[in-house]
Parts: structure tokens; C-alpha cells; sequence
């Protein structure tokens, strides 16, 4: 697709979901006519192709990084001999895959694999041609896989927020009701051989969420694999914080210090990672998600109290299409959205701020101090999404305003005397299985090696 003709599907996709968004019965009118389409074309151009046995398809977030359970299981089997000869392919958004191509140098992580822009017809061959998938996110509603071929669905988290058939509250929000999301999580799950899962809390969440006990429509339902968390090997024997360095080090001797230089974040100072999760409500059809006003903290005063020891590192969710300026708070704040792996900025932190995210449950493994910020808890909860457990049993203290989360900063001293405890016990019930051997164990288990 030519420069030209991707501005104008951009334009042109713009204007229908604009036009869409406000008409809900054409919006499920068109979907259905558009998958059934999209998935007639699928099977006379690609169906045809013979599956090949020693192939893996990975995917990230919808194509947008290279991370989490897909990247943990890539790297175990490139490195692994028995894995040599196979066929290795990741797919990237078009705007990301530039990013990615760099990493296929010699001695780069993706230099034993092959690259193919989502949506393009090199990803349909490869969807059609794979003997397995590996993603941590949904497949197109119109692309299903083959008899023998393998779904390995990773997922991205434990859910505190509801998802899809568990989502109590009927809402008109972004591009879906209520009834149109539980309608795609149920054409995904339909799809799955394998889910993968890191504690029993979570297999019962995510079978309730996408109707995993009421399949039957393939040949099977899907198997959960409760083994832990692949992409949580890498924090089960987290190191100690970096220790703030009066002076840069000439030769970082350790990976912490050497993630902060990488970073560009000063030495001498600690790391507070603010991942947040995206708003349904929140949607434009100029910009996709976008940050709201209303949740936004008062980066300037948290400068002026904390910045002397602190700075601030920020994480948008992947559907989160804006980015905040940073123009007045450069030697402060530090944008680390398009950082592929959030693994290495839990590695640099010190310590956590988020809301309703799921990052919450994988920060536990590092036994680091997490604070919550919910200046929308009441909209959320009641009008949004709403939770599966009382998110005041989480270990850590909630804060509604920048000025209560600068005064939860400046008693960070005393988080593990107030909260340790409880967090101990929150990881043995949410990370259970995280040891740093889990993605041996999914190998074991779907590949039989």
C-alpha cells in the first residue's frame, strides 16, 4: 500500500468510525457483513496453504511490541537446540515494524526470526501457513484456524477491571456495548487449544470472562495450562532496586544500571513508573484512546516535592494512541511508552503508580512498593467496567488526588512496615506459579520438550 492510498484509508476509516460510534445497530450491522466478507476472502486465498510443522506465528499487544509471554517463550526456543531448523515469525504494525527491524541484526533478539506487517498479505500467509500461534492478545474476528493448527493464547494479565462477559454495566462506550464485546470475546475464544495462567484466581477469571465453560462449538475447549507466567520469569528473582549513583558510571556494571543509562534517566535519583490503564470512555475517532483531563496528575508539583530524589518514568497503555508533553518537566518525567518490554522499566523502578491496571498483579514479584491513583474510581466503577475483588484489599495506599499520592511519596520509608505483609501474602495468591521456570514448563506442556 502506497503512502497516498494509506493516508486515505486512514481518513476514510476515521470519518466511518465517527459515523459509527453514534449508531450502534449499523455499527453490528457492518461488523457482521464485514468479518463474514473479510473471512470468505481469507479462506479462498489462504486456507489452501499446507501447515507447516515447524513454524510459530507471535504477536504482542495487536502487533504493537515485541513483549510479555510471546517474547519469553521466542527467546527460550531460539536458544534452545532442539528448537534449531524452525521457523520463527513475529508480526508488527506497520508503524512499529520499522523499530523491530532493528532488532533482526546480528546478536539482536529478533535475528533468528522473520518480520511481517500486521494485515498484509505476507501475515495472512503466515496466520494460514504456522502450526502454531502464539499471542497475548485477540486474533481478527475473521482469520480461524485450521483443524491442526495450534492456538497458544498468553493473554496480558491478571484482570482487576471486568472483562468481557464479565462486564456488569451496560455501556455504549468507544466502539462497543456491552453485548457487541462479549460478542468478540467469544468468536477469540472459540479459536483457543491452549490459555496460558499464572494462578487459579486468574484460570477463573479469564473462563469466566470469555465463556470458556459454555464452548462448544470446536472441537474442544480450550486447555489452561496453570504453570505460571512466561513473561514473569524475568522478575521472580528481581535484583534490589538500583541504588542512586552520585556520578554516572563510565561502565554500568550491572543490567539496572546499564536499562537507566539506555534510558536517559539520571543516575543519582530513584524511579517512580506510572503504567496506567486506557479509558473506554476516552475514545476520539481523530486519535483512538486518549488521556482524560480529569485523570491526569500534577506533574509540576509532584517536581516541586519530590524531584529532588525522584523522577518519574510514564507508561500509556497499548490502545492509548496520545502521548503527554514533557517540554516543562524534561529533567523529571520521562516518556517510556514506546519501550518495548515494561519488564525492563519494573527492573528500573523503585516503586509503582497505577490504577486499575493489571501490571499491578505482575509489579508483586519484584516485593516493590506499589501506590494507587484513582481520582475516577466511582465513574469506573459504577458506569465503566467495575472489579472482580474490593480493590481496597490491594497492598498499597489509594490516593484521589496528586496531592495525596506526593504525601503517600514521602512515606515510602515506611511501605513495607505498613504493607509488606500484605503483599507477601497478595503474591502467593496471584503469583504463585512465578518462579523464573514457567516457560519451561508451557514449552513442556505444548511442545512436548
Amino acid at each position: 500500500m502506497s503512502d497516498l492510498h494509506r493516508r486515505l484509508y486512514k481518513r476514510f476509516r476515521k470519518l466511518m468510525l465517527a459515523t459509527l460510534r453514534q449508531l450502534p445497530r449499523l455499527r453490528r450491522f457492518t461488523r457482521r457483513f464485514y468479518y463474514g466478507r473479510r473471512q470468505r476472502q481469507y479462506e479462498r486465498r489462504w486456507r489452501g496453504l499446507m501447515v507447516e510443522e515447524q513454524t510459530v506465528f507471535f504477536e504482542a499487544y495487536l502487533g504493537s511490541s515485541y513483549a510479555c509471554s510471546p517474547k519469553a517463550l521466542y527467546e527460550s526456543m531460539v536458544a534452545d537446540e532442539r528448537f534449531a531448523g524452525w521457523r520463527f515469525i513475529w508480526s508488527f504494525k506497520d508503524e512499529v515494524i520499522k523499530r523491530a527491524t532493528e532488532l533482526t541484526h546480528e546478536g539482536g533478539p529478533l535475528c533468528g526470526a522473520e518480520l511481517v506487517t500486521r494485515g498484509s498479505a505476507a501475515y495472512f500467509a503466515a496466520c494460514a501457513t504456522a502450526r502454531y500461534w502464539v499471542l497475548n492478545s485477540r486474533m481478527p474476528e475473521w482469520v480461524y484456524p485450521k483443524p491442526e493448527q495450534v492456538f497458544v493464547q498468553c493473554w496480558h494479565g491478571t484482570p482487576l477491571k471486568r472483562l468481557g462477559h464479565d462486564i456488569l454495566i451496560e455501556t455504549a462506550a468507544a466502539l462497543n456495548t456491552s453485548a457487541e464485546l462479549r460478542w468478540r470475546y467469544a468468536i477469540d475464544a472459540a479459536k483457543w487449544t491452549y490459555l496460558l495462567s499464572p494462578s487459579p484466581v486468574y484460570s477463573k477469571r479469564i473462563t469466566s470472562a470469555f465463556a470458556l465453560d459454555t464452548l462448544s462449538t470446536w472441537p474442544e475447549r480450550p486447555v489452561i495450562i496453570e504453570e505460571g507466567y512466561p513473561r514473569n520469569d524475568a522478575l521472580a528473582c528481581a535484583p534490589a532496586p538500583c541504588q542512586p549513583q552520585p556520578q554516572p558510571p563510565d561502565n554500568p556494571g550491572d543490567e539496572c544500571e546499564r536499562l537507566k543509562a539506555r534510558l536517559g534517566l539520571p543516575p543519582d535519583r530513584k524511579v517512580l513508573l506510572c503504567a496506567f490503564t486506557w479509558r473506554d470512555s476516552s475514545y476520539q475517532a481523530s486519535a483512538g484512546y486518549t488521556h482524560a483531563e480529569e485523570n491526569r496528575l500534577d506533574l509540576s508539583a509532584m517536581r516541586a516535592a519530590i524531584g529532588g530524589e525522584w523522577v518519574v518514568l510514564l507508561r500509556d497503555h497499548y490502545l492509548v494512541g496520545s502521548r503527554s508533553d514533557l517540554a516543562e518537566q524534561a529533567d523529571f518525567a520521562f516518556e517510556a511508552s514506546d519501550v518495548f518490554d515494561i519488564n525492563e522499566l519494573y527492573l528500573v523502578s523503585d516503586a509503582l503508580l497505577t490504577d486499575y491496571s493489571s501490571v499491578l498483579f505482575d509489579y508483586a514479584n519484584t516485593l516493590r512498593p506499589t501506590i494507587y491513583f484513582w481520582p475516577d474510581f466511582h465513574h469506573y466503577a459504577t458506569e465503566l467496567r467495575g472489579f472482580y475483588q474490593d480493590p481496597a484489599e490491594l497492598p498499597g495506599d489509594a490516593c484521589t488526588t496528586t496531592t495525596e499520592v506526593i504525601a503517600a511519596m514521602t512515606t515510602l520509608d515506611t511501605w513495607q512496615e505498613r504493607h509488606g505483609e500484605q503483599l507477601l501474602h497478595f503474591k502467593e495468591t496471584y503469583c504463585p506459579l512465578d518462579d523464573g521456570q514457567a516457560t519451561h514448563r508451557v514449552i513442556k506442556r505444548i511442545f512436548g520438550a
